[in-house]
């Protein structure tokens, strides 16, 4: 892919030595194997009286020739490119698509270097603009062109070039993604730092990759988020969710299946896609609960509270909902017992058994609290 790294002109001296060395970009923010970055400047005509924007090598461009292109504009979020009106204009063209095919699907990446709360960028084709860093993260002027701030920057930039990357096809995305419970009902979470749904609770998983079978993904999986010698023994269990979530730009479906821990642990996750959940996810659960050290394995009540207060990556959460519900259905089919067999996806007789809470009725009780989908289980359509 191709990015058009636009600098409004009056903001050279602001951005210099933070992503721009004198004339080029710098390559400690402008660096990936997925994308060229190319610096294209906001600057006035020859009369003065105009701004227009102009290649590295000084030649006008047009809005038509930036559509061709590129696929990707990036915006130095300076003082003055903040306050163009005409800058902000351009976007919203590109953003409209003229021009070229309904799958092309242009994107706009808002870099900020100072901050844009007033700037107008929310006028903006929502799901289509995304920040680096991201709004979660919070940077006093001062902060901004930091070592931390520039390897935030770099690392969210790469995150959303893979995003959109994967989002400039015909067909949707189709992701892998297991969760994951140990023989006790505990449940791993961790926060995702990538859309989709960053900044929500989520479990290990990535794009289904081409030729693997089922079996070949889980392993491929588990081998890229966990280090290679403390990796957990897991055994696949059935298809939970088939989730179709979309936006105005983004579209996957996500295969989410059960997988149950059969030996080892959950510590050796090492995924630059999750970190462990903050204060504010923390704060929903129990005193008792948030005074563990960056806890992975959460309980089923847990769980729970994180679902009705809509903290669940998509997926994740109909996971969820679809595993209440088969244990409550199995409750009703066969009396409550503390120990659940369930199938093996892949060997009917190696599924270790699940233990459930002491209390035999919290099955029930998280099922009535849960806000179920409309669609018939284990297909869920969402927004993203």
């Amino acid at each position: 892919m191709r990015a058009a790294v636009i600098v409004h002109d009056h903001d050279m001296a602001q951005v210099q030595d933070v992503v721009m060395h004198g004339d080029q970009l710098s390559a400690d923010v402008f660096a990936s194997d997925d994308c060229t970055y190319e610096l294209c400047r906001w600057r006035p005509e020859n009369d003065g009286r105009r701004l227009v924007l102009t290649s590295e090598d000084g030649q006008s461009l047009s809005l038509s020739d930036l559509a061709h292109r590129y696929s990707i504009i990036v915006l130095v979020a300076a003082h003055h490119a903040i306050n163009s009106g005409q800058l902000r204009q351009l976007l919203d063209s590109f953003l409209q698509g003229r021009n070229t095919p309904d799958w092309s699907n242009e994107a706009v990446i808002i870099l900020r270097m100072t901050d844009i709360e007033h700037s107008g960028f929310h006028t903006l084709s929502r799901g289509s603009v995304f920040y680096a860093p991201s709004l979660q993260e919070n940077y006093s002027q001062q902060e901004i062109g930091t070592p931390d701030w520039i390897h935030r920057a770099k690392a969210e930039l790469e995150r959303l070039i893979i995003t959109i990357a994967e989002n400039q096809t015909r067909n949707p995305n189709v992701g892998f993604g297991i969760l994951l419970v140990d023989r006790r009902c505990n449940f791993f979470l961790m926060e995702r730092l990538r859309e989709p749904g960053q900044g929500s609770l989520g479990t290990i998983g990535g794009n289904f990759d081409r030729g693997l079978t089922i079996e070949e993904q889980l392993r491929s999986t588990l081998r890229r988020r966990f280090h290679r010698d403390r990796c957990p023994e897991v055994e696949l269990g059935a298809l939970l969710a088939c989730t179709n979530m979309k936006n105005s730009f983004l579209h996957y479906v996500d295969l989410t299946f059960l997988a149950i821990i059969s030996g080892g642990s959950v510590d050796g996750v090492s995924d630059k896609e999750l970190r462990p959940l903050g204060p504010e996810a923390l704060k929903h659960l129990k005193a008792s609960s948030r005074r563990r050290a960056q806890p992975l394995m959460f309980s089923l009540s847990e769980v729970a509270a994180f679902h009705r207060n809509e903290l669940l990556f998509t997926p994740v959460a109909n996971a969820f909902e679809s595993l209440c519900r088969t244990l409550l259905a199995d409750q009703l089919r066969y009396g409550r017992q503390r120990i659940v067999h369930l199938s093996n996806l892949l060997n009917e007789g190696q599924m270790p058994p699940l233990e459930l809470p002491e209390d035999t009725d919290s099955i029930r009780r998280v099922v009535t609290d849960l806000q179920w989908s409309p669609t018939a289980i284990p297909f869920f359509e969402g927004e993203i």
